[in-house]
């Protein structure tokens, strides 16, 4: 079975009132699945109706821009949205804020089975057929079924180990909100019933870039903000393990990163795998502390690896010694 092969897919079509039309999020999901991410509003209001339009505005996932005439994707809310409607736990895990080119975990949902990971490919042609192979119980939602085969249906089904399921006959919109059956997903300025987040360590950062990233010592590096300086540990960060306090492995990855002047690209961890596990727990263990749920990373590049939105150094900037300024 190819990726992108000449099977079509076996997706039902959509039926309103005895007539077949396309479902109503089809051309929003197609959106999703080209890598758009900035869509004029002429065509969006020429595609969508206008009940779809107010339930994708209202959860927050298309937003205006300050380019006259264009809205915005917001992989953020669409991820929020999706949590929302499936009923996804986070367990710690951030809202991501890009779409991956390959697949990528947005949490854990359970079912009469047990736990199973719900895992987003935004690109099916692409990576479905790899996703497939997914080593846990896992739901696997796709924009929508163009890449999705009648093999795919028969043999990843409802019930199957890995279920796979396009958005665009999941999702429909229900007097302007986001909807999967009966469920609806709640207003973007309403909070969701997740317990809050602890409050962070260190407040006042608004966005990564805003953020310098200072190597001191292969066990301590400096946060930057603004005029503010704060010196951590891996202890600080709970990134040491609470025996030894000898520090993990995202902590390594941070030093790494500091090193690389915010760049990583290596096998030191291991498989790819492994390296994103690395790269998924210290931007948790960051955006606990800074409060922020944005990622810290950019999204990962065959080319060029790992990047962080922040700054990062390997030393302290000229003529600013370890200990001056620094508040903890």
């Amino acid at each position: 079975m190819s990726d992108g092969g000449p099977e079509q897919s076996a997706g039902p079509p959509f039926a309103v009132s005895g007539a077949l039309c396309s479902p109503p999020m089809r051309a929003f999901m197609e959106l999703v699945e080209a890598g758009a991410l900035i869509v004029r509003t002429v065509d969006l209001e020429a595609k969508l109706d206008a009940d779809a339009l107010a339930a994708l505005r209202g959860a927050g996932i298309l937003r205006p821009t300050d380019f006259a005439g264009h809205e915005e994707i917001s992989p953020t809310d669409f991820f929020r949205a999706l949590r929302a409607l499936y009923r996804i736990e986070g367990r710690g895990l951030p809202v991501a804020g890009v779409f991956d080119r390959s697949f990528q975990c947005i949490g854990w949902m359970r079912d009469e089975g047990g736990d199973r990971a719900v895992v987003f490919v935004a690109n099916p042609r692409r990576a479905l057929n790899i996703t497939l192979h997914y080593p846990q119980r896992a739901l696997v939602l796709v924009p929508t079924a163009r890449a999705v085969t009648a093999r795919h249906r028969e043999q990843h089904g409802p019930g199957r180990w890995v279920h796979v399921e396009a958005l665009e006959e999941a999702l429909s919109a229900k007097g302007g909100r986001l909807a999967r059956g009966d469920q609806v997903s709640p207003p973007a300025a309403v909070s969701s019933t997740a317990s809050p987040a602890p409050r962070a360590q260190i407040e006042g950062l608004e966005r990564w870039n805003l953020l310098r990233v200072c190597k001191v010592n292969s066990k301590m590096v400096r946060f930057d903000v603004g005029k503010r300086r704060y010196r951590r540990t891996p202890v600080d960060l709970g990134l040491a393990h609470k025996s030894s306090r000898a520090p993990k492995r995202p902590w390594e990855l941070l030093i790494e990163l500091c090193d690389g002047h915010g760049y990583f690209k290596s096998w030191r961890f291991g498989t790819a795998q492994n390296t994103r596990k690395q790269v998924e727990r210290l931007a948790k263990a960051m955006c606990a502390h800074f409060g922020l749920e944005d990622t810290p990373f950019h999204r990962y590049r065959r080319d060029s690896g790992w990047r962080t939105k922040f700054v990062a150094r390997p030393d302290l900037p000229d003529g600013i010694s370890e200990g001056e300024d620094d508040d903890d």
